[in-house]
């Protein structure tokens, strides 16, 4: 009988980290510069989710997540998150939250316009 606790225990921990896993990346858009003010938009998006970036968002807070999230959020210069329109990662993201510039984040994609306008977690 305890062979059998044992392994649905192990099961349960197993399942509430994946599921933890999947909730932790948290995305906020602000339309001032800095993150502040009121939010327009809150994403809780998994980890492959594409997020289109609001027309007017100026600024993005993300929280790559208590140490869950290994990968990179990727910025995009159209909606949709094509591979073509691949712009770079994100730098800077940590587990504590980081304040994005929607505009000027990544200045040298100015043929572009320079805006991000989606963000795909991966």
């Amino acid at each position: 009988m305890w062979p059998h606790i044992f392994e649905f225990v192990t099961f349960i921990l197993a399942l509430a980290t994946t599921s933890s896993a999947w909730v932790t990346i948290a995305m906020d858009e602000y339309g001032t510069k800095d993150c502040t003010g009121p939010m327009l938009y809150t994403h809780w998006p998994s980890v492959t989710d594409c997020i289109n970036v609001d027309y007017f968002t100026n600024s993005i807070w993300i929280n790559a997540g208590s140490g869950y999230f290994a990968g990179v959020a990727v910025a995009h210069f159209n909606s949709g998150c094509s591979l073509d329109s691949r712009i770079g990662r994100i730098p800077g993201l940590n587990d504590t939250g980081t304040c994005i510039d929607a505009n000027n984040t990544f200045p040298l994609a100015r043929p572009w316009g320079g805006r991000i306008k989606s963000i795909m977690f991966q």
